[in-house]
């Protein structure tokens, strides 16, 4: 058996990205499910319908042990208020199985198809350019298409989108209804920058050495306020400081752990 831990908040967001694009079609039973691959130092996952396709990315701060592709398909799921559960994913003799492992633990298994019937990773590879590009405001643009499809009465749904060379100027968003014109119209975010998915594991690894850090310290004080208090009746002169057992072991902790991390870290510049 081959399986990999994400976080909770990271499967809905799989769930969420991936679920549109799935087929409704009983023609094409392989086109219901969303293709996980496990890589070592990332997740990709992949639907399809026939007509779009939708993919996420997601790095890995620590390297997945196993590398495998699962097949599952959405299911009921809903984060916990703190989002810091696990959501198991494994694969076995053909089987795909997904475990919430929140307070009401459930589990999902789904027979696996052999492949989507089309090559999906190429896809992208081909088509994931552009001649082009103009950013926008995700909710700005949904919420125009979302205008449109409702105003309008063609079966086919088509719209154009205006896009002009010079990227400061909005962009328009156009259907016919008859011969009715309906338009929206979308103004463009300047100086956005692409997301360098290396810079995003790094800030997420340094985040995790913080939370270590953070979490040595609130292992040996679990009130701050009242070491706090101590210091500042110190400096005050109102009373002297009175070192205490706590005080001593935490320093040896925090030292302890400075020096994982000092390890981690320079290990890491070296290789």
């Amino acid at each position: 058996m081959k399986s990999v831990k994400i976080n909770e908040c990271i499967f809905n967001k799989i769930l969420v990205a991936l679920k549109g694009n799935l087929s409704k079609d009983w023609q094409r039973p392989t086109l219901k499910f969303i293709r996980l691959d496990v890589k070592k130092d990332k997740i990709i996952g992949y639907s399809v319908d026939g007509y779009t396709a939708g993919r996420i990315i997601i790095p890995c701060v620590k390297p997945n042990t196993d590398e495998f592709t699962a097949y599952i398909k959405p299911i009921p799921f809903k984060e916990t208020t703190r989002g810091n559960e696990e959501v198991v994913i494994s694969v076995d003799n053909g089987l795909a199985s997904v475990e919430i492992m929140q307070e009401e633990k459930q589990c999902y298994t789904f027979k696996m198809p052999e492949s989507f019937g089309l090559n999906i990773e190429q896809i992208w590879k081909e088509e994931d350019y552009a001649d082009e590009e103009i950013s926008v405001n995700a909710l700005w643009l949904a919420k125009s298409l979302k205008t449109l499809s409702a105003t309008h009465y063609d079966p086919q749904h088509r719209a154009v989108i205006k896009i002009k060379k010079n990227k400061t100027k909005p962009i328009i968003a156009r259907t016919m209804c008859e011969d009715i014109q309906i338009d929206q119209l979308i103004l463009p975010i300047r100086n956005m920058k692409e997301v360098n998915v290396e810079e995003k594991v790094n800030e997420m690894k340094n985040y995790s050495k913080l939370k270590k850090l953070y979490k040595a310290v609130e292992s040996y004080y679990y009130d701050l306020d009242s070491l706090t208090k101590r210091l500042q009746l110190d400096y005050a002169g109102d009373k002297e400081f009175e070192q205490m057992e706590e005080d001593r072991l935490a320093l040896i902790g925090i030292l302890d752990t400075f020096d994982e991390l000092k390890e981690e870290i320079f290990d890491r510049s070296v290789k």
